[in-house]
């Protein structure tokens, strides 16, 4: 069976896969995500993913890649992680009292092909008072996040609602993932050791 590799140094998606008991290594991708414009967030957060994937790939082309990237869309804007503090609290204002989209991207390579999804959910966010924001900016959590804020940790303490998938907002969709691992790949992670990566 190939190798399996995370590319990403996330803490949140390899918790994620550490979860379902895979057998992987994680490698951060070097690739430029301030540098890449698209305008749709589906598009914005299925390319970066895609990217990720094909950097990593390219040092490991005998290892099957996975790769995801998430941003949030709010008001017409694309939220990628916050760049400082103050960068963080314009996005929390942005993100207050709305309901807002987290899109995250997933890819998955091997040498000779390669396959992307995307999946988005519904946030929405109870009104946040200043007080709030600067108390949240203070935990230092939101500062390696898209929309400045984990839904997993004390972020989660904002929402009042999600329509869709917990794990998309996250960072990684679990079931896109796994759907195509098994349908594209002939990898099923509940049978994996009765299965080989074609």
């Amino acid at each position: 069976m190939k190798k399996l590799i995370l590319a990403s140094a996330s803490p949140r998606r390899m918790a994620m896969l550490d979860m379902l008991g895979l057998q992987y290594t994680a490698i951060s991708p070097d690739v430029d995500e301030d540098g890449v414009q698209e305008s749709c967030p589906q598009a914005l957060a299925t390319r970066l993913s895609q990217m990720k994937a094909e950097c990593v790939l390219a040092q490991h082309p005998d290892a099957i890649v996975i790769a995801s990237d998430t941003v949030v869309f709010c008001h017409g804007h694309i939220l990628g992680k916050p760049a400082d503090d103050n960068d963080a609290r314009r996005i929390l204002r942005l993100l207050s009292d709305t309901t807002h989209q987290v899109y995250s991207g997933i890819s998955v390579a091997t040498g000779n092909k390669i396959v992307t999804d995307c999946n988005a959910t519904d946030v929405t966010f109870r009104k946040l008072s200043e007080d709030d924001i600067t108390a949240y900016i203070a935990t230092g959590e939101g500062r390696d996040k898209a929309g400045a804020f984990g839904l997993q940790e004390m972020g989660g303490l904002f929402v009042t609602s999600i329509n869709g998938d917990f794990n998309t907002v996250v960072g990684m969709p679990l079931f896109l993932m796994e759907q195509i691992l098994r349908e594209e790949f002939g990898y099923s992670i509940l049978h994996e050791s009765n299965k080989q990566i074609r």
